[in-house]
């Protein structure tokens, strides 16, 4: 192995780690169990399937966020950003956990969902790891990325378990509880650029 690339595995997988953890918990991990909450939504309050997909669009919102997310990660770090937009995501999964029946709710929380997403996605972790890396940053990144399909594997089954026996509520609550208490204080001690 090339010492300049084990010099920045010795010093920069601890980031690597961090960054996968956050993408397992994050924005790829929403987007992969939404369609979970399809048939509990509609049961608790009579949506239809279309309705609930059709506002899965006003999550495309991370459209016109993701530039200001990331000038913003110029300006404050990596770190501070991924912070705020876990913050913000955890928020909006607690008011969905607490909707009452009003589409117009679902949709506008949807769309914030949209605004912070490009926060939790290798937008941010990708620059944190990126700084610590030059000759391994394609493992590096790779590793991050994978974190996704991880946290996928990980906790679909304990979302479509949670949504099963207490109801879409409870999916939404474990969304956040994973956002802050996994996510919230690793991101906090060791995502360094």
């Amino acid at each position: 192995v090339d010492p300049a690339v084990r010099d920045e595995w010795r010093s920069g997988w601890p980031v690597v780690a961090v960054a996968a953890v956050g993408m397992a918990t994050g924005a790829g991990l929403y987007h992969y169990v939404s369609s979970l909450f399809i048939f509990a939504l509609e049961a608790e309050f009579g949506w239809s399937r279309g309705d609930i997909s059709n506002a899965a669009a006003f999550g495309l919102l991370g459209t016109f966020s993701a530039p200001m997310i990331g000038r913003s990660a110029d300006r404050w770090g990596a770190r501070q950003v991924a912070l705020a937009c876990i913050l913000g995501m955890a928020a909006c999964f607690l008011l969905l956990s607490v909707m009452t029946g009003t589409f117009w709710h679902f949709l506008a929380i949807s769309a914030l969902i949209g605004a912070f997403a490009p926060g939790c996605t290798t937008l941010i972790y990708g620059r944190a790891v990126n700084s610590w890396f030059d000759h391994g940053k394609g493992m590096a990144l790779g590793l991050t990325a994978a974190g996704m399909s991880v946290g996928a594997m990980l906790f679909s089954p304990l979302v479509r378990e949670m949504i099963a026996e207490h109801g879409s509520s409870a999916g939404y609550l474990l969304l956040a509880a994973l956002m802050v208490g996994i996510a919230m204080p690793l991101v906090a001690l060791g995502l360094r650029e």
